[in-house]
């Protein structure tokens, strides 16, 4: 082996940190020898020094922007490769047939005609969804779904697989879409659907879809749903999901409304497990059931009781 391929292979090892002591100092060796590389060591020590100069996402935020990458990876899939340079292909060897000359030429007049004629039902729907996707992509918070200029109605949810869902709504036309559950555009709808929407099935649906998604918007959007929505089944129901996020103060407040506002029994006893879980100040916890308006159930006193005497 030459020497020059020695010292690439070796500073490719230092590069990747698989680099011995003994291959080490025969690299600095060979340095003292050839000048030239020196800088390269130099540069990649300097480099390894110095800490990486954005800091890490958030869980929320990372998890938004891989939706998005993998949004745009599956589009891609989709797309078939090549599509305009096979069909000159094809042309092209027509023309090359005198008998074939003529019926090439009207292919292509055809093609031409059509790319300037609007967008077919298939076009426009995809267009539409690139659309919506990539403004999902930038609601963060359950205040931009609400202001979002979209509004999906009439929302049907399908299973594909354990994570994949079918959907069917209405914005400004039809739309059928199968996408990941966890993809912005799902989010969005699914956080519309907790905000207004009228069918039992759809909500719940929507909720279930939420397990082991952790997204902001999502989380208030359930909120929302366990205070507002007036079937108890969907509010204990948004209320199970909520349990999932842990050591959450927009969740204790919540479940502290619960405590003092909500007349389900069963509500109630789930959120004093919540909050004791979460190591909720017992005073804090006292001071809502004192400002509780509505009739104390000895089943909640019994609870709060045991709690308190562990303390």
């Amino acid at each position: 082996m030459s020497i020059e391929k020695e010292i690439k292979r070796l500073l490719g090892m230092l590069q990747s940190g698989e680099i011995s002591q003994t291959e080490s100092d025969q690299l600095e060796e060979y340095a003292s020898k050839y000048p030239e590389y020196r800088d390269l060591i130099q540069i990649h020590q300097e480099l390894s020094g110095v800490e990486f100069p954005a800091p890490d996402p958030d869980t929320a935020r990372f998890s938004q922007m891989r939706a998005e990458v993998l949004r745009k990876i599956r589009l891609r899939e989709q797309r078939t490769p090549g599509l305009f340079q096979e069909f000159f292909e094809k042309i092209r060897s027509y023309a090359m047939r005198p008998e074939m000359a003529v019926a090439a030429l009207t292919l292509i007049i055809g093609f031409l005609l059509g790319r300037a004629l609007p967008p077919d039902q298939e076009t426009l729907t995809s267009n539409i969804i690139d659309q919506i996707s990539s403004l999902a992509t930038k609601n963060t918070k359950l205040e931009d779904v609400q202001k979002s200029p979209y509004l999906y109605s009439n929302v049907r949810y399908e299973d594909i697989d354990e994570n994949t869902v079918s959907l069917s709504f209405d914005v400004t036309t039809h739309l059928n879409m199968t996408s990941k559950k966890d993809d912005p555009l799902v989010r969005d709808v699914m956080a519309q659907t907790l905000l207004s929407s009228s069918n039992v099935g759809s909500e719940l649906k929507a909720i279930s879809y939420t397990e082991g998604i952790v997204d902001p918007k999502l989380k208030e959007a359930l909120i929302f749903s366990m205070h507002n929505t007036p079937i108890l089944a969907i509010r204990i129901k948004a209320m199970s999901r909520l349990i999932e996020y842990k050591k959450d103060e927009d969740i204790q407040n919540a479940f502290l409304k619960v405590l003092r506002e909500e007349e389900s029994v069963k509500m109630r006893l789930l959120a004093i497990d919540y909050l004791t879980e979460d190591q909720v100040s017992p005073d804090i916890l006292q001071k809502a059931l004192i400002e509780s308006e509505v009739p104390q159930s000895p089943a909640v006193m019994i609870k709060m009781r045991n709690y308190l005497e562990k303390k």
